[in-house]
């Protein structure tokens, strides 16, 4: 998910871009940049699948179609030659994508992901005030009484991973 050697998203210096690969092409092109020593970021997702009468726990890509990248003009046209990639996407607001990245490696770190979604038009906003999501917001899908699922966002993709959490430390972000 993060190249050789990298903790955390927020590790990762320079500017972020959102590579659109090609179809299937995201694990080729995330070795690509791991070869060339570009900081990348392919949020994956294990999954448990039988075949041949054996238990496996293959990954998934939870955005498919999309890495994100970083790194200086040079590293951006190094992955724009690769042959994997149709379009490097400029992303405005580094600041908010960085925040976002990193509650997303977060969670899976943690194993709290259980899938990838559209974001809702609208929705209560909440903030995660302990654990190890501490201060990442998301939008409520609803709420149970002992558990709490958030879709934590990835804006410029208009899309989030669903996460679940005990409702304890879940309160209303403000506005």
């Amino acid at each position: 998910m993060l190249p050789s050697g990298v903790s955390s998203v927020a590790a990762i210096a320079g500017r972020w871009w959102l590579g659109h690969v090609k179809s299937r092409a995201e694990k080729k092109f995330a070795n690509i940049l791991n070869a060339r020593g570009i900081g990348y970021f392919l949020p994956m997702l294990e999954y448990s699948l039988e075949s041949g009468g054996k238990m496996r726990h293959p990954l998934r890509v939870l955005f498919p179609g999309y890495v994100f990248f970083c790194g200086s003009e040079n590293d951006r046209y190094l992955a724009v030659s690769s042959g994997r990639l149709c379009q490097a996407i400029d992303i405005p607001d580094q600041a908010q994508l960085k925040t976002e990245l990193d509650a997303v490696w977060c969670a899976l770190r943690a194993n709290l992901v259980s899938d990838s979604c559209p974001l809702p038009p609208e929705g209560n906003r909440f903030r995660i005030t302990s654990g190890p999501l501490k201060g990442a917001e998301g939008v409520s899908t609803g709420t149970a009484d002992t558990q709490s699922q958030l879709i934590l966002p990835v804006s410029v993709l208009g899309q989030g991973v669903v996460v679940t959490v005990a409702a304890d430390p879940v309160a209303p972000a403000a506005p």
